[in-house]
């Protein structure tokens, strides 16, 4: 069925032969669905009609007197579909035209022409649901790309591990920490790669070595990868390598699941925390020593501040 109400989303025919164009139209006046149809007999005549309408679909011949159909692809940027009509005998170049763009191509006969609705029909469905998954794949884009920016200035270190505990990314704080290219951290497994010296006690490394059963960090990770659970201020205290020097240093984990598709991923995070717990025993080292001075006197002791 067609209409005049402007409302209803507008079809644009572009067809040099009349006939045809009249068994199109014919085919559009007794579909059960309500269209709005416009029709050009050559490119100059469309482009004038696209310069004020912006249609929901275009079928287009792709021999017209000055041009070729295909140009509409162009034309159209991807704000709507095109379907390209040709004779029998030029699939080829319709199939090239899908290669540029094109939705679909229907070579012409009077059964093509009746059955025009339910091709506009499928084209406009199909179109949808390739926009519909053009959106997604831009927002999960742009999505990466926050999430990239994020990790990358977080001053947390941070890698993504795989079921494996391979790591799959790590951020700038992370490589920094290990003295490590992002390159070369890729693949390897958590413990080797910021040079745990545990992970050196057996050829395979990471979770073989004799303190490796006992270590909270890898525990959680395992925990986490199995139960999708994630764990917070996890305390690792380790010897790291560092060329040919040895380094004490205190670590502060924690691991959250990450999903990607049907796999879970891990997020680890870690802060060095040597420094403050150096801070922190120091501290009660002072602390005990003073008692014991206090407790070992027999004189009369009292703390006072700066005003008696």
């Amino acid at each position: 069925m067609l209409t005049d109400d402007p409302l209803v989303p507008l079809i644009l025919v572009v067809e040099s032969d009349e006939n045809h164009t009249k068994l199109i139209q014919r085919s559009f006046e007794t579909a059960s669905e309500v269209y709005r149809l416009t029709t050009a007999s050559s490119l100059r005549e469309a482009f004038q009609i696209l310069e004020k309408h912006t249609p929901l679909l275009v079928v287009t011949d792709f021999r017209l007197a000055d041009g070729d159909g295909s140009r509409l692809i162009e034309l159209a940027q991807n704000k709507y579909p095109v379907v390209i009509l040709t004779a029998q005998g030029s699939e080829r170049l319709a199939v090239e035209s899908i290669k540029t763009g094109a939705i679909d191509y229907v070579v012409k006969s009077v059964e093509s022409f009746a059955a025009m609705p339910r091709i506009a029909l499928r084209a406009i469905r199909d179109w949808s649901l390739i926009q519909k998954r053009l959106r997604a794949e831009a927002e999960l884009a742009r999505s990466r790309a926050e999430l990239k920016t994020i990790y990358d200035h977080a001053p947390v270190m941070m890698c993504l591990v795989d079921a494996n505990r391979r790591v799959l990314y790590a951020n700038p704080a992370f490589t920094a920490f290990t003295d490590v290219s992002g390159d070369d951290l890729i693949g390897g497994q958590t413990c080797d790669v910021f040079g745990c010296i545990d992970a050196l006690d057996d050829p395979r490394g990471c979770g073989f070595g004799l303190n490796c059963p006992e270590c909270t960090l890898r525990l959680a990770i395992e925990d986490t990868l199995k139960t999708g659970t994630g764990h917070h201020n996890i305390e690792k205290r380790t010897t790291l390598i560092r060329g040919d020097q040895l380094h004490e240093v205190v670590l502060l984990g924690s691991t959250a699941p990450i999903q990607v598709n049907d796999r879970y991923n891990l997020l680890l995070c870690l802060h060095d925390i040597t420094g403050r717990k150096k801070t922190e025993e120091e501290l009660v080292c002072q602390a005990d020593f003073t008692r014991r001075i206090f407790n070992s006197t027999d004189a009369h002791l009292a703390v006072v501040d700066a005003d008696g």
